[in-house]
């Protein structure tokens, strides 16, 4: 009796165990990414002043030229400068002089004499004050170069911008103002703010993985509010990450949510040329906030309560998507709010991807609780770390995510958990699918799930065959009615693409089908193990953080284990099931890659160019639901120990995605 007792006694002792193991690893590799990455980035010099905008080519730099480059200070203190330049791949002996100084003052501020022989070619070159400017912030200074004795055989390059691309000040050669601008970066402090911001971060991760086993083991919540607390929790972590405009096309979804705002405020959203008008204020961030690094996270958290001050509306360069707007009402809604209360562009970030945010949670909440069988597998999907990232994110990809799992769930909560159907279940599922097929014209395939609902569960066979009817035709209605001209643009213009040359078109391929399997086969041998890793998250921010392949190994496994049916399950997909899944996720995977093949790839390459693991994220839930079977049967719940584990690869994901950002 006494022997039995222990035994439950150590039973209930082994998740205490566990969590203090993985506490102590986390506390073991945060303290290796403080000594690795934290504490080497909080001393990099910030960037007040970035523009590294530049020409292809630059001109020797000759006796007699002076370049005068003003910029107004962002910051209160500025440490240095630098320059963008090249040396022609020669040696130079001539000598140039760099100063720098404050706008009407007699005097510099520091002098320079420098040897060109020491120069590294296209690199830029660095200039550090030894006595730091304090209380620069609104004043206006200049950086002034002059060729001493340059020859056009022995003289470096400067490199300029193309344009006026930095608003806020002027280059003047030889006294007289030019039409561009100096390629430049000006330093400001240290990046000590990044010590603050990891201890915050650490902090939101421990904490979260305590939260959620307490959830697990101590005070167990049903599935869909369990996911809840994870989704909370897991997406504060990746807000507190990214900085803002730092998912793939981040900046082009963020416009067209502003030009939302713009209408929801009764304000006309675009120019005369139909480019999206933003404050002033926020169209800087297009320039600032678009890369996950150093100086973008630093930036965001120094500027998290500053107000607006901008004095006018500006043009973001850019039309809004062709893509139906109610994908960007929530977003759209938060920035009209943002605006309304004067808030300044960071807070109005989070506002706007707060609101969405929870528009997702709310449809992941209903997915879970819709489901029929393997409610695991959703919960998983819907935080992945690419769809955790997307869904913090401006992009449409969480509306379209978010549909998509959840026509899927209402497909199958119809067809296995439903007795008998009525005609408010065809009405959602008529509504459902009309808005998902606009959204992205492959998905549309997913609406036909719908014919896994037996016949039998409709009243009458003229209910169910108009309810099938209902489903297909609100489809690809709503499909012309808001992406016919896009359709027909893809698939029938020919136009250059981005990686040069001219596309393919349909008409190619009607005349030589061989060459279109050829290349879908070569495509997958080349890159199938990144759309298998970037599907899941293995490739985060714009595809520049890489996610070590173990963890997204043992993400892969927590979905494969998520499908596999225990005991009390009794709910299967018949071979038939199977196979039309099997045809929805090849239809949709293959028209995917070809629109992408129409508007990206030049007719010159062999592969597919351009296609990312994120656009097969919608069919992922009827990918995994093909491996369910009878065969893998488990015998003991596993749920707890599953999620407990997702928690814990994400606290190590973030975590090294933290480092791997602060680093460069």
């Amino acid at each position: 009796m006494e022997l039995s007792k222990k035994k439950v006694d150590m039973k209930k002792a082994v998740p205490f165990v566990l969590l203090f193991a993985v506490l102590a690893l986390l506390l073991l590799l945060i303290r290796f990414s403080y000594t690795d990455y934290v504490r080497p980035a909080s001393d990099e010099m910030l960037m007040e002043i970035c523009q590294d905008t530049h020409t292809d080519h630059a001109d020797p730099f000759t006796e007699g030229t002076t370049w005068h480059q003003t910029f107004t200070a962002s910051r209160d203190t500025i440490t240095g400068f630098d320059f963008y330049v090249t040396t022609f791949q020669r040696r130079n002996d001539s000598t140039f002089r760099v100063s720098m100084g404050e706008e009407g003052t007699d005097t510099p501020l520091q002098t320079w004499d420098i040897l060109s022989t020491g120069v590294l070619d296209r690199q830029f070159l660095d200039f550090y004050l030894t006595e730091p400017v304090t209380n620069a912030s609104g004043k206006e200074f200049y950086v002034e170069i002059t060729s001493l004795d340059g020859t056009s055989e022995d003289a470096i390059g400067i490199f300029t911008a193309d344009s006026n691309a930095y608003s806020d000040g002027i280059l003047y050669e030889n006294g007289q103002k030019t039409d561009t601008d100096l390629c430049f970066r000006v330093y400001g402090e240290p990046a000590k703010l990044v010590l603050k911001i990891f201890y915050l971060f650490c902090a939101a991760l421990l904490i979260t993985v305590f939260v959620l086993f307490v959830f697990l083991y101590l005070r167990p919540l049903r599935l869909e509010c369990l996911f809840l607390v994870f989704a909370v929790f897991l997406g504060g972590i990746y807000l507190l990450l990214f900085p803002p405009l730092t998912a793939p096309d981040d900046y082009r979804h963020f416009e067209t949510a502003y030009y939302v705002s713009s209408r929801m405020l009764g304000q006309e959203g675009t120019d005369e040329h139909g480019n999206v008008l933003v404050r002033e204020d926020d169209y800087r961030a297009f320039y600032e906030l678009q890369t996950a690094n150093l100086q973008n996270l630093t930036a965001t958290w120094d500027d998290l309560f500053s107000m607006d001050h901008s004095e006018k509306m500006v043009s973001a360069g850019h039309p809004p998507l062709e893509a139906p707007l109610y994908c960007y009402w929530l977003s759209g809604a938060g920035i009209a709010l943002a605006r309304l209360l004067g808030l300044g562009k960071v807070l109005m970030y989070f506002l706007g991807k707060g609101l969405i945010y929870l528009g997702y949670l709310a449809a992941g909440y209903l997915t879970i609780r819709l489901m029929p069988f393997a409610r695991n597998l959703m919960f998983l999907i819907y935080l992945l770390p690419i769809s955790l990232q997307q869904a913090t994110s401006f992009s449409y990809d969480t509306t379209v995510n978010a549909l998509a799992f959840l026509l899927t769930a209402y497909c199958l909560h119809l067809a296995f958990a439903v007795k008998k159907l009525k005609p408010g279940h065809w009405i959602v599922l008529v509504i459902l699918a009309a808005v998902l097929a606009p959204c992205k014209v492959v998905y549309v395939l997913i609406s036909l799930c719908c014919l896994l609902i037996p016949r039998k569960k409709a009243s009458q066979n003229r209910q169910y065959y108009l309810g099938i009817a209902g489903t297909f035709a609100a489809s690809l209605i709503s499909l012309v009615l808001f992406q016919a001209g896009k359709i027909h643009s893809v698939v029938s213009d020919s136009h250059e693409v981005a990686l040069g040359g001219t596309n393919y078109t349909l008409d190619y391929f009607l005349h030589a089908p061989a060459k279109l399997i050829g290349m879908y086969v070569r495509t997958f041998q080349e890159y199938g193990d990144f759309y298998f890793t970037s599907m899941l998250g293995g490739r985060l921010g714009r595809l520049d953080i890489d996610i070590p392949w173990m963890l997204i190994l043992l993400f892969a496994v927590l979905l494969l284990l998520s499908v596999v049916p225990h005991t009390r399950e009794y709910l299967f997909l018949s071979a038939w099931g199977k196979l039309w899944l099997a045809l929805i996720c090849a239809g949709v995977i293959s028209a995917s890659m070809l629109g992408i093949m129409f508007d990206w790839t030049p007719e010159s390459s062999m592969v597919i160019e351009g296609v990312q693991g994120r656009y097969f994220l919608p069919v992922l839930p009827l990918l995994l639901l093909l491996t369910r079977n009878r065969t893998l049967v488990l015998r003991k719940d596993i749920t707890r120990g599953m999620l407990f584990t997702f928690a814990v690869l994400h606290a190590l994901t973030a975590l090294w995605a933290f480092g791997i950002i602060v680093a460069r």
